[in-house]
């Protein structure tokens, strides 16, 4: 018997000595490869019992695409545990995120990250786009940007990714990116963005605040704190630019990408923006390991913070359920609260870090619309498009015929005419509306989703005809807009 215990642990100890990363492997000379990500994946699991590898979906070529779901028990069962969704490389062209979480999913299956998984149970998804880095391209297989589908999930990729959030709502997701700070303009002013992270938090002010001010004024900070010393740079986010040629600002209110898409439902949403490279390869040991070394600080924070974070979502969300706030925007804009903000840029002149002003730098969000929430919405049963919409995010419905509505409630938008506004610099042709009283409907033909659910902000940013975020601004659906009356109705309170 001691001879058998001898030789598993001599052979856990070659198994666990030869665990490399396909890109450890190559010494970060070759970017890994579908079949080795999968291969990789599978044998942490061989490693690890408290890894287990499950697909979530298939990319439009057929490609499986993995998950591992990480836990020191049986994953989603303990309650008290907080759930950590952290997804990577939606952009096939952004490598380091992938390359990252399969060093990080090496260091779990070595064991080093123990601790954590007595508070947390996680689920890593190292590649949403294989097709994309298989071609090291940024759209997929069929030339969708998937971070610009998860308003209207119309791509297998995206479905999965939300499959996955519907039936565990992690309290804390992380979308993993690139940026690319070379472009000619920020090399004729002399300077450029030189941060190893990128950290977004939510801006869609439609989020709980207290979600809002939690990241802004303790995880912000943290993070900061524990990537310098660790040895790496991070900033807030920012876009835009160069300073005195474009305004700057922070990132998008949008909710068609994978950080707001989840945040609207008073999640702990968070997006990292990894530096990209000259090319795909350069320098790619610092990028994945800086890219590594950020979600290692996400979830010490989650760990030393899980208690009050689990607390703060589930208030949040109750909310939501609720339905305790009756507001939306649905416009909003960035602005400015100071005259200028001191920004550290990479001097390319002199190849050190220097403080610039930037003048009226966009810090804020303020809504230029802002509506009334109604009871909930009416939609024909006939549309198939926006019945299997709202079946993919989840969203509760009942046949409105069995509800208990007041029919002199119901109202629909006559449309007027287009109405064309600049929101976050782009141009967006909405409808001027004049709401009218409707009586003479059969309910037996519409579903009814009511505002008091999980989706409660997501609803009218989705299905308001005057929102810079809606779906009828999508080709797939502007068919609710053609003609004189938008086709999705309201139940007034």
């Amino acid at each position: 018997m001691k001879k058998i215990i001898t030789l598993i642990l001599l052979l856990t100890a070659v198994i666990n000595a030869q665990l490399l990363s396909p890109i450890e492997k190559s010494n970060y000379t070759k970017l890994t490869s579908y079949n080795e990500l999968f291969d990789f994946a599978y044998q942490t699991t061989l490693v690890n019992s408290n890894i287990e590898l499950s697909p979530i979906a298939v990319s439009t070529n057929g490609y499986i695409i993995p998950a591992l779901f990480i836990s020191n028990d049986k994953f989603g069962e303990d309650k008290k545990k907080v759930r950590v969704m952290v997804f990577a490389q939606q952009h096939g062209n952004e490598q380091s995120g992938k390359e990252g979480m399969l060093l990080l999913l090496k260091e779990i299956a070595l064991g080093k990250h123990n601790r954590f998984f007595d508070r947390i149970d996680l689920i890593l998804i190292p590649q949403v786009n294989p097709e994309g880095s298989e071609t090291n391209i940024r759209r997929n297989g069929v030339g969708a940007d998937l971070n610009r589908n998860h308003l209207i999930l119309t791509m297998p990729e995206t479905i999965g990714l939300h499959r996955v959030f519907n039936k565990y709502l992690p309290e804390v997701t992380l979308d993993i990116h690139e940026y690319y700070p070379y472009s000619e303009e920020w090399e004729k002013l002399g300077y450029r963005k030189n941060y190893d992270e990128q950290i977004g938090i939510i801006t869609n002010i439609n989020v709980s605040q207290k979600i809002r001010d939690e990241q802004r004024n303790n995880f912000l900070p943290y993070i900061f704190t524990y990537m310098r010393t660790t040895g790496f740079t991070a900033n807030e986010y920012l876009l835009g630019g160069p300073p005195g040629i474009e305004r700057m600002r922070y990132s998008t209110v949008d909710i068609d990408d994978g950080r707001q898409s989840l945040g609207i439902l008073n999640s702990f949403s968070l997006i990292f923006e990894g530096l990209n490279g000259i090319d795909s390869l350069s320098n790619m040991k610092q990028r994945a390991n800086g890219q590594k070394t950020a979600v290692v600080g996400l979830l010490q924070y989650v760990y030393e913070n899980a208690s009050s974070i689990k607390s703060l979502v589930a208030e949040e969300r109750e909310v939501l359920i609720n339905g305790e706030e009756n507001k939306c925007a649905i416009q909003m804009e960035h602005y400015s609260t100071k005259d200028s903000k001191d920004v550290t840029f990479y001097s390319i002149k002199t190849r050190k870090d220097t403080v610039i002003s930037v003048p009226e730098f966009h810090d804020k969000v303020k809504p230029v619309l802002e509506i009334n929430s109604p009871a909930g919405y009416l939609i024909p049963k006939n549309d198939s498009k926006l019945y299997e919409w709202m079946r993919r995010h989840n969203i509760e419905y009942i046949s409105a015929d069995s509800a208990r509505i007041n029919k002199a409630k119901i109202s629909y938008y006559e449309i007027k005419g287009p109405i064309k506004k600049i929101l976050e610099e782009s141009e967006i042709t909405l409808p001027e509306l004049e709401e009218k009283s409707i009586t003479n409907i059969s309910l037996t033909n519409y579903y009814f989703l009511p505002i008091n659910q999980l989706h409660n902000k997501m609803l009218p940013l989705a299905l308001e005809p005057q929102s810079q975020l809606g779906l009828s601004n999508y080709q797939e659906f502007n068919y609710l807009k053609k003609g004189n009356e938008f086709s999705i109705l309201r139940v007034n309170n």
